[in-house]
């Protein structure tokens, strides 16, 4: 309908999901049209069944890997990320009119260079380094911030928050009997000696210059829709706010298995599809589809619907040699994450290990028992991210992404994070090069 319309590429109500359902039923019509007018017999042919399903299943396994890749179902996606460019709008446009946004999109989030695996993990090679000489005096951790509040210096007429009532709303509240030079006056006076209050909940109230904002998008959401975490006095501007909520998080589940031994192939990735009708491995060395009337160990019934595509990151690939433990990471994205939420650690296990058992070439006899650890992370569950990383979303335009990194409270407040740098979004790499431009415009601004 979109293309019919005259929209096509352009759209950016319109998801992936809908666009490929679209031309699957198209593309069904076509073939009842075809198999009306040719041989039954040799359209119905075995070999040819075969090559249908085996199209069908790696064209599906190929949107798997863009969901895996985007971090967010293809529901989700909106169709104009697909046509190579990023969206600009035209600011006389109605954002519900998809002939108001022009589609200009580049590589985003494609940082060049292999995935990295960080042995001893972030917290060991970012946070420690910094935690040495004289940084270390001036990094508090663990305090969570509850308000962030802009307040002035005694110069400019208004008191600080003092820390016997770090709840109070610090106004500003000129003087109405003043004359407009005055009030003027006041008003850069203020500008001037802007001051940021952190209100930590412990207490302890810190007083700063300006502010970086590092918090996950998902954070941000619940902070602006008032569904708990930082509050912001006053609260940010209604183009700040919009801008949030116009992006995606993502879920995304990584299930960290350890075996006993190798078992699996030497690629750096594994992709598993299982369906219910087996394909001669002539067509598939990748893939081994389940036979549906195999029976589950006793142990591993209690599992749940994770779909029929499966990515491994075979990090036995990547190993240090210091460090040679059998293990494959699970990758576990939208609608599959979220039926993973809340579920025990044992029943995701299971329900990964009956899906490798399923689907590999020449599993073990009982994949459960060469399983000696798991591991899942729960960024959604995780009240200090609520989410895995950012990523676009229905209706998502250009100044939605730059709102996002815009800063507030006349510069004094500034947003980094991957959901600021829309090049890199979702990336580790995102996330420094956002604090390097933070520090930059910080420096900018002169402070003394």
């Amino acid at each position: 309908a979109a293309f019919a319309a005259g929209d096509g590429m352009s759209s950016i109500r319109i998801s992936l999901a809908e666009t490929l359902a679209a031309l699957s039923e198209f593309k069904r019509d076509r073939r009842n049209q075809v198999r009306q007018q040719a041989d039954i017999e040799r359209i119905k042919s075995s070999t040819m069944n075969e090559d249908e399903i085996m199209m069908d299943s790696m064209a599906n396994f190929y949107l798997h890997l863009l969901e895996a890749w985007n971090g967010c179902s293809a529901s989700d996606m909106q169709l104009s990320d697909f046509s190579g460019g990023d969206i600009h709008e035209d600011t006389m446009g109605d954002d519900n009119d998809s002939s108001s946004a022009e589609v200009m999109c580049e590589d985003d989030g494609s940082f060049p260079g292999p995935h990295c695996t960080v042995w001893g993990g972030m917290s060991n090679t970012l946070v420690q380094s910094l935690l040495k000489g004289d940084v270390e005096q001036c990094i508090v951790c663990n305090e969570e911030v509850l308000v962030i509040e802009q307040c002035y210096n005694a110069s400019s007429g208004v008191i600080l928050p003092d820390s016997s009532n770090s709840t109070a709303l610090i106004q500003e509240q000129p003087n109405a009997s003043k004359g407009g030079d005055d009030i003027a006056k006041i008003a850069n006076a203020a500008n001037e000696n802007t001051k940021i209050a952190l209100h930590c909940k412990s207490g302890q109230i810190i007083i700063a210059d300006a502010c970086v904002v590092t918090v996950p998008l998902g954070c941000l959401k619940s902070s602006v829709n008032g569904n708990g975490g930082i509050r912001f006095q006053p609260t940010l501007s209604q183009e700040k706010i919009e801008g949030i909520n116009a992006l995606g998080v993502g879920n995304y589940k990584k299930v960290l298995l350890t075996f006993d031994s190798i078992f699996w192939p030497d690629q750096p990735l594994i992709g598993l599809i299982r369906t219910k009708t087996r394909i001669t491995k002539s067509h598939s060395t990748t893939a081994k589809h389940n036979n549906p009337q195999r029976k589950k160990p006793p142990h591993m019934k209690n599992t749940f619907d994770i779909g029929n595509y499966l990515l491994l990151d075979n990090l036995w690939t990547r190993r240090n040699h210091d460090h040679d433990v059998p293990i494959i990471e699970a990758i576990l994205v939208g609608k599959a994450a979220q039926n993973a939420t809340s579920q025990p650690d044992t029943v995701i296990r299971d329900t990964i290990l009956d899906f490798m058992q399923a689907t590999m070439s020449n599993p073990p006899d009982d994949i459960s028992k060469k399983c000696v650890a798991c591991h899942v992370t729960r960024w959604e569950e995780d009240v200090y991210s609520k989410g895995a990383y950012s990523c676009s979303s229905l209706g998502s335009l250009q100044r939605h992404f730059d709102a996002v990194q815009m800063s507030e409270w006349e510069d004094r407040l500034l947003f980094a994070g991957e959901a600021t740098n829309v090049e890199y979004q979702g990336s580790v790499h995102a996330a420094l090069l956002s604090g390097v431009k933070a520090a930059e415009n910080i420096e900018a601004l002169g402070l003394k």
